[in-house]
């Protein structure tokens, strides 16, 4: 009795799944969104533990890939796909030959839908960390289509492409600043802490420069489309982006990223942030810098900032006396600030004799 019971429900459950996403089906690949209020009555007439073991949390997975692969899928379709099982669980699914989540398939195929991207986020942020089997990220593939969106606007209407991709790079930015906050605080990080509302107003170019692996091709695409927030002060702790920049190691001899943000702006070589550091400090304590790859244009465009202490004010705390210099070594070769000085007088022998 009871086991045919359990069959019978079994059954019962089986054809209520195979309906629901049915109904999904046909309204994605058709595009029949006049037929929505039939999806929302499939969600207001099955209860929220529908979905609930492996196998069908994978075949609901499918649906939401295949949603985020249609650009003109409404918004209210994905916020009622989120609500039928626990957001962290759907959005966790990964295609078993691509590895990609729903953020990798949103990245190529919804790049202008900043609404879409704020509740992916917002549902599961750790989800942009994860790489497919081509070992791409998101960003990567949001990356590609910007790039190719952007050369090719650029050979047709060359003055008019930032406003027709502003929604994309608003993607990008609100992408890279989950990603920021995840790799500087963990995978439990309150986007709604009164720090992260800071963070997240972050302009674009400032977030291009603050994570060490971002692809150099959106940077520089970012320095042409955004180059007047070169002098733009960020809220969050007062940084330009050449302070950003300056922080990330360099995998070249030559950041010619780095040169041509000094060459737009070099009075941003001189600009202090809200702990009083000028970007040559932050490239000392740092020590991710060498002469051909920052240090040279830092000091050209600001002299001044051999001037000491400022060249060895990352050694010592501030309320600290400079006692001696075997000291100031030591705790400078902890940080590997010690190899950008030694870098910078090697290129530059005489410059605290004639810094100019």
């Amino acid at each position: 009795m009871n086991g045919g019971g359990t069959t019978a429900e079994e059954g019962e459950r089986a054809n209520a799944i195979a309906g629901f996403i049915q109904v999904w089906t046909d309204v994605i690949f058709n595009e029949q969104w006049n037929r929505a209020h039939q999806l929302l009555d499939a969600v207001t007439a099955s209860n929220t533990s529908l979905f609930h073991t492996n196998q069908e949390i994978s075949r609901l997975g499918v649906v939401t890939h295949n949603l985020c692969a249609n650009p003109a899928a409404p918004l209210e379709l994905f916020r009622r796909l989120l609500a039928v099982a626990g957001k962290q669980q759907i959005l966790e699914y990964r295609d078993p030959g691509s590895r990609r989540n729903c953020f990798h398939t949103a990245a190529e195929f919804l790049g202008d839908r900043c609404d879409v991207w704020s509740l992916l986020l917002q549902a599961r942020p750790a989800g942009v960390l994860e790489r497919d089997v081509h070992g791409s990220r998101p960003l990567d593939i949001l990356t590609r289509e910007i790039v190719l969106r952007e050369q090719f606007l650029h050979s047709l209407w060359p003055l008019q492409q930032v406003q027709t991709l502003s929604p994309y790079w608003e993607s990008v930015r609100r992408l890279l600043i989950i990603q920021y906050s995840l790799l500087q605080r963990g995978s439990n990080c309150d986007m709604n802490s009164r720090d992260s509302q800071t963070l997240v107003r972050l302009p674009v170019l400032h977030a291009c420069f603050a994570l060490p692996d971002v692809p150099v091709e959106l940077r520089q695409f970012a320095l042409v489309r955004h180059h007047r927030q070169l002098v733009v002060p960020d809220a969050y702790c007062g940084n330009l982006p050449l302070h950003w920049a300056v922080a990330q190691p360099c995998p070249d001899e030559e950041d010619f990223v780095l040169v041509e943000m000094i060459r737009l702006a070099p009075e941003a070589a001189r600009v202090r942030n809200r702990d009083g550091h000028t970007p040559f400090d932050i490239a000392v304590a740092h020590g991710s810098r060498r002469w051909k790859s920052g240090c040279r244009e830092l000091i050209q465009a600001f002299p001044e900032c051999l001037l000491f202490p400022t060249l060895l004010s990352f050694s010592t705390k501030q309320d600290q006396l400079i006692e001696s210099i075997p000291l100031l070594l030591t705790e400078l070769a902890v940080k590997d600030a010690l190899g950008v000085v030694f870098c910078t007088l090697r290129g530059k022998p005489d410059l605290f004799l004639n810094p100019r």
